[in-house]
């Protein structure tokens, strides 16, 4: 009984495919089999603001909502594919937009490109490079936007052999506005090596710059990530606080001798 059934379902087989042969489809047929893949609508994903914005703003996935826009309403923006978005951290609108408006890459401003830091700076104020190596950023990655402190160590130098160790905050906020990294070429006896330093673009006033260069001449310069409301005592100390029997400062008034 099986057999049978196979036979058949091959007869069958065989029937459509000998009818297929000499009876090849119609050019119209064709045309409007065609015509009907050729009519398929076609949609483009595209972007617009949900509220307006302005120049400088941070660049937020609830700012926008995405539409499909038929071929033809597409056109009418002079769009013609689907548009795409790259928005690294840190990324602004380059001007202020109105609500209902389309965006494109043209829109977004990233930290790397000319013009970012003229967009996000607050007025009044200027932007100011500092250069640190790694290991003198403490507190994790360090981007754009995010707020530092930046600390001075001094310590004892020729000549002023009692003069103590101690770490100092001279700013604390401060905002990045771009992080720039160099690598250089290290000549070394056994081969060169490479190392890497930053260049914060800091958000100073003019007040704050004077005190950063003055700063940076007469200590080592430190930046750690500011992680919230604390106390400026959080961010000193002095040798004292590691060793407490540490006396490196002696202060003389009079005739007695105070040691701190």
């Amino acid at each position: 009984m099986r057999t049978k059934i196979l036979m058949v379902l091959a007869f069958i087989a065989i029937s459509v495919g000998v009818y297929g042969v000499f009876n090849p489809p119609k050019q119209q047929d064709l045309s409007r089999i065609q015509n009907l893949v050729d009519d398929k609508p076609v949609f483009y994903r595209t972007y617009f603001l949900i509220e307006g914005t302005i120049s400088g703003k941070l660049v937020s996935n609830k700012d926008y909502e995405i539409r499909h826009l038929s071929q033809q309403e597409a056109g009418k923006w002079g769009i013609s594919s689907d548009v795409t978005l790259a928005i690294p951290h840190g990324s602004v609108y380059r001007d202020n937009l109105d609500s209902g408006r389309l965006i494109t890459q043209s829109d977004i401003l990233t930290p790397d490109e000319p013009g970012y830091i003229d967009a996000i700076i607050k007025p009044n104020h200027v932007p100011y490079a500092v250069k640190v190596n790694p290991e003198t950023v403490v507190g994790g990655l360090i981007d754009s936007g995010t707020k530092i402190d930046v600390l001075a160590i001094t310590q004892p130098s020729e000549g002023y052999g009692n003069t103590q160790i101690s770490i100092e905050p001279i700013l604390t906020g401060i905002k990045v506005l771009q992080v720039k990294k160099e690598q250089q070429n290290n000549a070394a006896s056994k081969g060169a090596t490479q190392s890497t330093n930053n260049h914060l673009i800091l958000e100073l006033t003019r007040k704050q710059v004077a005190q950063l260069t003055v700063a940076k001449k007469i200590a080592q310069i430190e930046v750690h990530k500011s992680i919230g409301d604390y106390s400026l005592n959080d961010l000193s100390a002095n040798a004292g606080d590691v060793l407490p029997n540490f006396k490196a400062i002696k202060e003389f008034r009079a005739n007695q001798v105070t040691v701190k």
